[in-house]
């Protein structure tokens, strides 16, 4: 389990490296891109003073990326413990209920013709034979 844990602790470390070296080459393309245009501040843009401050924008979408991780832990963390209720030998969880056999009330209402009648004897089905076919 351990050497599992560790290829996938591997795995995400060379995502993180990758998604940084990313980062990386998109900021020096900015900055490439940067030097060869005008300052936008010489431009004359109308309604440039109501457009909201990009630190303000990313401030925004990073604490919108943040309800929406909240919210996408808390369905995980209900989704684990609804399913693991339905394992046996997890806390919380009923093992008599588990194993205890369902009955069917099936048995004495009318078929109709042609179709085999199964009966339920300990949670298997068998064919009705001549000897249960009075019914």
């Amino acid at each position: 389990m351990t050497d599992i844990r560790n290829v996938g602790q591997e795995v995400q470390a060379e995502i993180l490296k990758t998604v940084r070296k990313g980062h990386e080459t998109v900021t020096e393309a900015i900055k490439t891109v940067r030097t060869m245009t005008p300052a936008l501040s010489d431009l004359n843009l109308p309604f440039a003073s109501k457009l909201p401050k990009p630190e303000e924008l990313a401030g925004s979408a990073y604490s919108f990326a943040m309800k929406v991780l909240a919210d996408q832990r808390k369905f995980a963390e209900g989704v684990l413990h609804t399913t693991g209720q339905l394992l046996p030998g997890i806390p919380g969880t009923s093992a008599k209920k588990a194993a205890t056999p369902r009955t069917t009330e099936a048995a004495g209402t009318a078929e109709p013709t042609g179709t085999a009648k199964t009966t339920r004897t300990s949670g298997t089905a068998k064919k009705a034979g001549p000897a249960d076919s009075g019914k």
